[in-house]
């Protein structure tokens, strides 16, 4: 038997008990000296531990929305230069085109800032500058009472057939004022009479009333260089208010075809039509203007043409020596175009703002003259553009021919006289060269989807453009760009 001592049995084991054990709070026991935070300040610190280590979510996706705007900012700056540049750019050429002089104002342009027909005399007139030999006469039309809500006045007037023409009117160019109740039209062709000797210009204007027709001048006037007639119509025409034009310029049939020096047309507004002309008559120089309506040139023949349009197309068949240039912004090109080489180089030049091109060129020489090249720029925005191009067999003169598209198909068609290098290429679209003759040799520099390079035709090509050869460059984007070698024929 053992005996415990005294002193081991007042302590109790607890070795062996398999429960947990409880500690309650020191401060419910009464200890408030204790060093411990008491249950409120614990959970207050607790839940400021979890905010230090968790950001609130407000914080969080405030981030994001800030990353976001960054980058839709930065596409927006992306596509606003590859977009919104070309068309700012195109706008900014329309205003250049309605607003801008040719080299030579007082001969072909007027002062469009006012739309107020000057005074009958001319002594205070200074819309179109007259020298002080012009003889001017704005009196010798004859006014008529037409129909009872009309009024209407005629002019007729005769000029040697020798004689520079030209035709203004005081009409604005600017296509976003346009003076509203005015328009007229333009016919150009060979007097029927067989006994016609002289130019012949006839004019009828026709009024809604009679204030409207008196506040209206038509003056003819000549000088050493020119003769011609102005229409100088009023502005600010009411609604119920109207005012046309009709005017017809004949040139007289002779025994053999004849020059006229200059031809010159600024009738903004006007339709204008010329008959085929190139059998009886051609020019040195012809320079025609207009804005809101289409212009047709059945067969114009002179070493230089230049016609401008705003709003509408210019169609026609064309025989040029030395520079030919058709442009428009609003309106489509159409075209037959002859481009002859002589002694200086012929240039071609075909712009429209974003309207299609469409033309048939063809290319030839005198064979008794060394050829020299041929340059063309060819230039639309957003519309499509369609060139076929054909030498003269006799003579095989090199072309330099240069194109610019963005958004629409381009198709260049050459005849296999062609010979010279090729550069076509298109961004983020295919371009491609079809070749329907395999007697024309192609000599690759660079095949990919977005450009090909090399050269057409026999022989070695250099390592640097020369005159002397061939060259056809065409720069487009988001379209395809088509280069043909085809029979030879339209």
């Amino acid at each position: 038997m053992i005996i415990l001592d005294e002193q081991d049995e007042h302590q109790v084991k607890f070795d062996s008990f398999a429960l947990e054990t409880v500690r309650y709070p020191e401060k419910a026991l009464g200890r408030s000296s204790s060093p411990l935070p008491d249950y409120e300040a614990s959970e207050a610190q607790h839940q400021l531990d979890i905010k230090k280590l968790y950001p609130p979510r407000k914080k969080q996706a405030g981030g994001r929305i800030l990353k976001a705007t960054f980058y839709a900012l930065a596409i927006y700056v992306a596509l606003s230069a590859v977009i919104a540049l070309p068309i700012i750019l195109t706008r900014r050429k329309d205003e250049v085109y309605i607003s801008s002089h040719p080299p030579n104002p007082s001969s072909f342009w007027i002062d469009s800032s006012s739309i107020i027909s000057p005074p009958p005399s001319f002594s205070s007139a200074s819309l179109i500058p007259f020298s002080s030999s012009m003889s001017t006469d704005c009196t010798s039309w004859t006014k008529n009472v037409g129909a009872s809500w009309t009024l209407q006045a005629t002019l007729q007037q005769n000029f040697s057939a020798a004689e520079s023409i030209a035709i203004r009117s005081n009409l604005t160019d600017d296509v976003f004022t346009v003076t509203n109740g005015v328009f007229g039209n333009l016919t150009v062709d060979m007097n029927p009479d067989p006994k016609a000797t002289e130019t012949l210009i006839k004019l009828q204007a026709t009024a809604s009333d009679h204030t409207l027709l008196e506040q209206t001048n038509v003056c003819i006037y000549s000088n050493y260089s020119e003769s011609g007639l102005t229409i100088y119509a009023p502005g600010n025409l009411s609604s119920l208010q109207f005012l046309s034009f009709d005017v017809h310029l004949l040139f007289p049939r002779q025994s053999s075809p004849y020059v006229v020096p200059e031809l010159t047309i600024y009738l903004p507004q006007f339709f204008q039509y010329y008959a085929p002309l190139s059998k009886y008559v051609t020019f040195n120089q012809v320079s025609i203007f207009g804005t809101q309506s289409d212009i047709t040139c059945q067969s114009i023949e002179a070493p230089i043409v230049g016609i401008k349009n705003v709003r509408a197309a210019i169609t026609g068949t064309f025989n040029v020596s030395l520079s030919l240039i058709l442009d428009t912004i609003y309106g489509a090109i159409t075209s037959n175009i002859t481009l002859v080489s002589i002694t200086q180089t012929p240039t071609l030049l075909l712009d429209t703002g974003s309207a299609p091109i469409n033309a048939d060129i063809f290319l030839t020489s005198p064979s008794s003259i060394p050829p020299v090249p041929f340059r063309g720029h060819v230039k639309t925005f957003a519309a499509p553009i369609d060139l076929f191009v054909k030498t003269d067999a006799s003579t095989n003169l090199p072309l330099n021919l240069f194109i610019v598209n963005n958004g629409a198909p381009t198709n260049i068609t050459l005849d296999l006289l062609y010979q010279g290098q090729f550069d076509i290429q298109s961004k983020l679209a295919p371009v491609s060269l079809n070749n329907s003759q395999p007697q024309s040799q192609i000599t690759y520099d660079t095949q990919s989807y977005e450009r090909l390079s090399g050269c057409i035709g026999n022989g070695s090509r250099g390592s640097t453009r020369t005159l002397g050869g061939g060259q056809i460059e065409v720069v487009s984007a988001l379209a395809s760009v088509d280069l043909n070698i085809g029979p030879g024929t339209p």
